[in-house]
């Protein structure tokens, strides 16, 4: 049974097609931001959701800028 180019290259371009929803799939979930991210410090200390984070150093000296997050959720039981 020979298998023809055609073939071969609809094949690849499923596969390729396949490998790229998946790698968009992942990256979406990776992408989506807090309502806290980006907030300024006076911004960011109002919102009960939201936790500061101070600018600080690393053991190795390197500077970490301040920055926002939101606080954990917690699970309910």
């Amino acid at each position: 049974m020979a298998i023809t180019t055609k073939a071969l290259k609809l094949a690849g371009t499923a596969a390729a097609a396949g490998i790229l929803l998946l790698f968009t799939a992942g990256a979406d979930a990776q992408t989506k931001k807090s309502a806290c991210a980006g907030l300024q410090e006076s911004a960011c200390k109002a919102n009960t959701s939201c936790s500061w984070i101070k600018a600080t150093k690393t053991k190795k000296g390197t500077a970490r800028r301040a920055y926002c997050r939101a606080k954990p959720v917690s699970k309910k039981k």
